[in-house]
């Protein structure tokens, strides 16, 4: 089956491929955090520590939201 398209259903309309998709990839995005969040905030610390000043302070800020 290629779009929604198949034999067995002539003349019906193809699926919207492209909604599917984006609800996986908001629900595997949301997953990924949920499973890995503490890393992906640990990484952002650590780019964090190698700033200083306001883009330090701004970079901490935005990683505690």
């Amino acid at each position: 089956m290629q779009s929604g398209l198949s034999a067995s259903r002539p003349g019906r309309a193809r699926y919207q491929t492209a909604i599917g998709y984006n609800q996986l990839l908001t629900t595997n995005s949301v997953e990924l955090l949920a499973e890995q969040g503490h890393e992906f905030v640990h990484a952002l610390d650590g780019e964090a520590a190698q700033l200083s000043g306001a883009s330090r302070k701004a970079m901490i800020t935005r990683s505690r939201c």
